[in-house]
């Protein structure tokens, strides 16, 4: 009984052992979506729960929150090759970066701070692909660079690179009022009303 009871508790143990060491692949395995390519200072990713250190070259997956501290920043270059620049004191959440021969779509949401979009493949993929959103708009951006600023009080989208003919077409939260920046160099501004006015920076578009 003894022999038979210990050989019972052996076998447990190491199919334990086998799933908490093949368990990490697995998650690593299904959703993938990009590689810390570059960070200043502590980034964490806010994964199911549990909060991890980031490191040049970790994997980021689909749902992780990655955040900032004060001074913290990092560069994120997603599956589609689009690099992502997250500022100071930031908060922005990867819900899904699918680049495949099947669909080919982006969305990320920045709940604070500052993050700049240089575009990959899939806004050339599918053109509507790439969905941003705040806490007060939601933003196609195309093929277009930008800069998403979210503070308490209000928030920004500034036109980086605007081909000539190309838009970024902005929803305000209650998707009730849309605008379209049309010109490189172009500042949308949204206040705590909710309200959003263009202003120009910039020479036009390039």
């Amino acid at each position: 009984m003894f022999f038979l009871t210990r050989i019972r508790s052996q076998a447990i143990l190491f199919f334990a052992i086998i799933l908490v060491s093949t368990f990490p692949y697995i998650a690593e395995s299904a959703e993938k979506c990009g590689v810390i390519e570059s960070l200043d200072r502590t980034v964490f990713a806010l994964r199911n729960g549990r909060e991890f250190e980031l490191e040049t070259g970790s994997s980021v997956f689909q749902g992780d929150m990655i955040k900032t501290g004060r001074i913290g920043n990092a560069d994120i270059r997603l599956i589609d090759g689009t690099v992502a620049h997250i500022g100071p004191t930031s908060e922005v959440l990867l819900v899904s970066v699918v680049f495949d021969v099947r669909i080919s779509q982006m969305q990320i949401a920045v709940d604070r701070g500052n993050v700049s979009l240089k575009m990959g493949s899939i806004p050339l993929v599918n053109p509507r692909g790439v969905r941003l959103t705040t806490p007060r708009a939601l933003i196609y951006a195309g093929d277009s660079d930008l800069t998403i600023s979210v503070s308490p009080s209000s928030e920004e989208i500034r036109a980086d690179r605007l081909f000539s003919g190309n838009q970024i077409s902005i929803y305000n939260s209650n998707a009730r009022e849309i605008m379209n920046i049309t010109a490189q160099n172009s500042v949308l501004s949204i206040d705590s009303e909710d309200a959003m006015t263009i202003t120009e920076q910039g020479a036009g578009n390039r």
